[in-house]
């Protein structure tokens, strides 16, 4: 072969430029090109996202009718229950009062071990075993089976020492009166619908009596608060409190000499009214 053959290829440099109209046109990888072209991908996928996540809003807080058919709207109005107010003797001792007290509950759904929850709960908290598995037994497909409808301090002092799965407290509102029977017959009692059914409770039991608040909140798919509908939040309101001109003190020396003059002299009955001579306010009343 004579060495003035043409080669077999030649350097792409060495190319002659393609003219207008050819086959195929040099791609214009210039920098500025390149950052505009990212900038615009940038701003489509963020419109995208945008559009998503406007989209999964709207069906959480206001999705169309066929849709909450069929899953619900998720939205849920709690009732905020508000404290009866407190009746206080004349130097603010309190007679009786609202507070909060616990349901003991249990889930069997999350139970671990069936065999020894009875026992674990029977002996650490001071009840029957065999009360608690009949208990249970008695509703097996239900979630809320109570063990205690008022769980007192002592027991709720133990639990937060006994970390069972499937075991917990209901907080609800109670009436309780923290000097026991003292002017009992006077203050009076309220029913199970929180309701004065006997003496101050029900005089004046519109006064003492709350207004009831509400709230209004998305839940997710398990039902856990996701954020509350600040538009749909109306804060409860406390009863009115009760000032006495009853004395505690001496509402108790009334009612102790009264029984004992009523043993002693084999009364049926006995009524004692402690008056204030210079105000006529009564101080003591059994």
């Amino acid at each position: 072969m004579s060495d003035e053959s043409p080669p077999l290829y030649t350097e792409a440099n060495s190319l002659p430029p393609l003219r207008p109209g050819g086959a195929v046109t040099e791609v214009d990888r210039s920098p500025a090109r390149v950052l505009l072209v990212g900038r615009v991908m940038i701003i489509l996928i963020t419109v995208v996202l945008l559009g998503l996540v406007g989209r999964v809003v709207q069906l959480q807080t206001s999705p169309e009718e066929r849709l909450a058919a069929k899953v619900g709207t998720q939205v849920t109005t709690k009732k905020l229950s508000g404290r009866r107010g407190t009746i206080l003797d004349r130097k603010g001792r309190v007679l009786a009062t609202t507070r909060v007290a616990n349901k003991l509950f249990v889930d069997p759904m999350l139970i671990v071990d069936h065999s020894s929850f009875s026992e674990k709960v029977g002996y650490g908290l001071g009840y029957d075993p065999v009360d608690i598995e009949l208990t249970l037994a008695a509703r097996p497909n239900s979630r809320y089976v109570v063990l205690d409808r008022r769980l007192n301090d002592d027991r709720a002092q133990q639990l937060k020492d006994l970390d069972l799965p499937g075991l917990a407290t209901d907080p609800f509102l109670v009436r309780d009166y923290p000097q026991g029977p003292l002017a009992g017959q006077l203050i009076g009692f309220v029913g199970a619908d929180g309701k004065g059914l006997e003496g101050l409770e029900q005089l004046y039991n519109k006064r003492v009596t709350a207004t009831d608040g509400r709230v209004r909140y998305q839940r997710d798919a398990r039902g856990r608060a996701l954020w509350v509908d600040s538009g749909n939040y109306q804060k409860p309101k406390d009863g009115e409190n009760l000032r006495l001109s009853i004395d505690a003190v001496i509402q108790s020396f009334a009612e102790t000499n009264l029984a004992e003059a009523v043993e002693k002299y084999n009364a049926q009955s006995g009524q004692l009214v402690v008056i204030d001579p210079h105000t006529g306010e009564v101080l003591a009343l059994a």
